[in-house]
């Protein structure tokens, strides 16, 4: 499967203007500073090869927060171009520049084909570097490709063959860690993980008492992983200090650990 997915070191990028889409969808702090910035560090690579190719240009897209939230890249831009050492400009033509957040315009969530076109127009090559973007079915991720010769990232790519060597052949103990709020969109994942991990953590609002009813509700197959959830009682925030002790325990036994929560989730596990 991953011989099959082309990559970016398979096109012919000289002269050429890339579109690369990023998943630059980011935590920033009180101080508006970036709390954690892997998603940023982890595409670079991809950006460095096509400009150390001979690229025209190099044009960056992302989304960032909620559509109503209306927040702007341009600060994201700013700190990026530092780690790239190269300025990305916001909206103007320049070697590398960036859009503004996709969300701002409806078509993006919606797949709206006229919109993937407009972006299209933006360059003659297509990267998908957003591997925590692939399951949504948007304009930028979606649709485009219809329009435009289309590739993974390196990033995305050492992702998908890290997912295979997961799913192929674990090493044991295998622990999940699992954070979220939304129960509907976990249970399949949960059904699927449990058929080989040994144990799957749950963290987040995901193992408050009413999404913990809602998951026994449904028909979950658990297969033959133990579930562990926090040992503080009520609804909860996060994980307390002796769940976090618990955690740290079985993660530190593991020979394989999958990580799979949102950003806010991440404090304390």
């Amino acid at each position: 499967m991953v011989n099959q997915l082309r990559t970016i070191k398979q096109a012919d990028v000289r002269g050429k203007r890339i579109i690369v889409r990023v998943d630059w969808n980011v935590t920033i702090g009180k101080a508006l500073q970036i709390v954690d910035d892997t998603r940023i560090v982890r595409t670079l690579p991809t950006i460095k090869w096509v400009l150390g190719h001979d690229a025209k240009q190099v044009i960056l897209m992302s989304h960032l927060g909620k559509a109503e939230e209306r927040r702007s890249l341009r600060p994201i831009s700013e700190y990026a171009s530092k780690l790239l050492g190269e300025e990305i400009s916001f909206g103007e033509e320049s070697r590398v520049m960036m859009l503004e957040n996709l969300r701002l315009n409806a078509g993006e969530d919606k797949n709206d084909s006229e919109f993937a076109k407009q972006l299209a127009q933006y360059g003659d090559v297509y990267v998908n570097e957003a591997f925590g973007e692939c399951h949504r079915e948007s304009a930028s991720i979606v649709g485009i490709t219809k329009y435009l010769p289309s590739y993974a990232g390196l990033w995305l790519r050492e992702e998908v063959e890290t997912i295979l060597k997961v799913r192929e052949n674990p090493e044991h103990p295998y622990v999940v860690v699992m954070g979220g709020a939304k129960v509907e969109d976990k249970i399949k994942l949960i059904e699927v993980l449990s058929e080989q991990a040994d144990t799957i953590l749950l963290g987040g609002k995901l193992a408050n008492p009413s999404s913990l009813s809602e998951l026994r509700r449904g028909t979950v197959s658990m297969g033959k992983a133990r579930i562990l959830t926090p040992l503080e009682k009520g609804e909860l925030l996060d994980i307390g200090e002796e769940t976090q002790k618990l955690f740290a325990g079985e993660i530190a036994k593991a020979k394989t650990v999958v990580w799979n929560i949102s950003n806010r989730d991440r404090s304390n596990l």
